[in-house]
């Protein structure tokens, strides 16, 4: 993997997304819902992040991104 700001390839294996507690630890996710009715099937999956160790740069990733598919 390379970063896309420097072109580095020091970056992190998957972390956790965390933050200063106004959320539960780990429950930072990407959400959809299927469908226009309130019925519909909701998918979703958490977060994770990979960051540069030599400019910083950080990145997103969906941990279960086909979760998010139709």
């Amino acid at each position: 993997m390379k970063c896309v700001n420097c072109g580095s390839t020091n970056i992190t294996d998957a972390l956790a997304v965390e933050d200063d507690g106004a959320y539960p630890a780990g429950n930072h996710k990407v959400t959809t819902r299927h469908g226009r009715s309130r019925m519909s099937k909701k998918s979703d999956t958490r977060l994770a992040a990979r960051v540069c160790t030599d400019c910083g740069f950080t990145a997103l990733f969906a941990e279960d991104p086909s979760a998010l598919s139709d």
